[in-house]
């Protein structure tokens, strides 16, 4: 039921769109997604629209969530990962992925 409610929600928002592109739109700071989560965002399901991974929201506020990663970062989780399997006592610490969410407006 949920799925059916956020598939609705996408079509209005997508529907809506040729209206919405005349305004002007605003500026917000990115925020992680922990923090969203934090403040009781729940996540929900998107299309490949804007390449988006997911959306966080929370009553009609919505954002839209993105991988943030760059090679060095996911180069370095591979390493520890890897040699976590290799060596017993291998250190475990990891860079995080930072997941950012910007305002859907």
């Amino acid at each position: 039921m949920n799925s059916l409610k956020t598939l609705l929600a996408i079509i209005l928002i997508l529907g809506s769109a040729q209206a919405v592109s005349s305004q002007e739109a605003g500026e917000s700071d990115f925020v992680y997604v922990s923090d969203l989560a934090t403040a009781g965002y729940e996540p929900f399901a998107v299309s490949s629209t804007a390449s988006a991974s997911f959306g966080m929201k929370k009553g009609a506020t919505m954002y839209l969530c993105f991988l943030a990663d760059n090679d060095a970062r996911s180069l370095k989780r591979r390493e520890v990962i890897r040699k976590s399997f290799e060596e017993k006592d291998a250190p475990r610490t990891l860079p995080n992925i930072p997941v950012v969410c910007v305002l859907a407006q």
